[in-house]
């Protein structure tokens, strides 16, 4: 949060790009890309049950990063929604 702030105060809008948009958008994006990653590759070795078994038992999230993606994502979305 204080990173994007001080990218948003910093630099804002620049050569038509909103670079705390772009810099959000990439850290959210890889870290959603390492959570499928997490789960095509490692749900056995960590859990012993292996996708998408685990999710139609409703088991919670496979790490802290499967946590606070979509927590993060949601956050943004809204924040996107007040700035219109």
């Amino acid at each position: 949060f204080l990173v994007l702030g001080a990218i948003k105060v910093t630099i804002g809008k620049y050569r038509g790009v909103e670079w705390y948009s772009l810099t959000h958008s990439v850290v959210t994006g890889v870290g959603a890309l390492m959570a499928v990653y997490l789960d095509v590759t490692s749900s056995q070795l960590l859990t012993g049950i292996a996708e998408p078994l685990r999710s139609c038992q409703c088991q919670g999230p496979l790490t802290s990063l499967h946590r606070m993606v979509p927590a993060i994502t949601m956050g943004y979305a809204v924040i996107d929604l007040l700035e219109g």
